[in-house]
């Protein structure tokens, strides 16, 4: 499945893109019935963050991905229509890992593509 994350106008980096394509590569639950999806992107999203190695203390983090889940448990991600996701990006480096159990990066809009 082919989904589309996009600025819902909460949280959304302002040095981010405004839609993010990717493909559903696999999904997990933390508890019953709490479903994250896994969302690699088309590409890799390059953002600068404080306190990295360069000379004005910023570095550039490459993340590949998404943690994705409904804002609503009762919600689910699907093509009847787009709905509100809270999203954690996944950092190339640091690697997918479990879904995160901490407040979420963004939130975001998630659509299917056709």
């Amino acid at each position: 499945m082919r989904v589309l994350l996009s600025d819902e106008g909460e949280g959304w980096r302002t040095d981010a893109p405004r839609d993010l394509p990717g493909r559903v590569v696999g999904q997990a639950a933390i508890v019953p019935g709490d479903t994250y999806l896994k969302v690699q992107f088309d590409s890799p999203l390059e953002l600068q963050g404080r306190y990295g190695p360069l000379a004005a203390g910023w570095r550039v983090t490459v993340y590949v991905g998404a943690w994705v889940k409904p804002h609503l448990m009762a919600q689910a991600i699907g093509p009847s229509e787009p709905i509100s996701v809270y999203m954690w990006l996944v950092d190339q480096q640091a690697g997918w890992g479990d879904p995160p159990e901490t407040l979420p990066d963004l939130w975001a809009r998630c659509a299917v593509l056709a």
